[in-house]
């Protein structure tokens, strides 16, 4: 291996590098906005939910208990 030859060896490793550091702060990125946006969608299923139950208890009262 000659020295122009190291030289390209060592610059591809680094580019290889910088491109895996890089997509992995995108991935963790990503995975930030998921859970937002996953903890989002949780929220409003519990309220739509809840709503249909409010719905359900005024559309069909239950009868007085004795």
């Amino acid at each position: 291996m000659n020295e122009f030859d190291k030289q390209e060896f060592w610059g591809a490793l680094a580019r290889l590098y910088d491109t895996s550091v890089a997509l992995r702060d995108s991935i963790i990125a990503l995975k930030t906005v998921s859970e937002t946006h996953e903890k989002r969608l949780d929220r409003q299923e519990v309220i739509t939910q809840a709503i249909l139950e409010e719905l359900r208890r005024r559309r069909d009262p239950e009868p007085p208990r004795q």
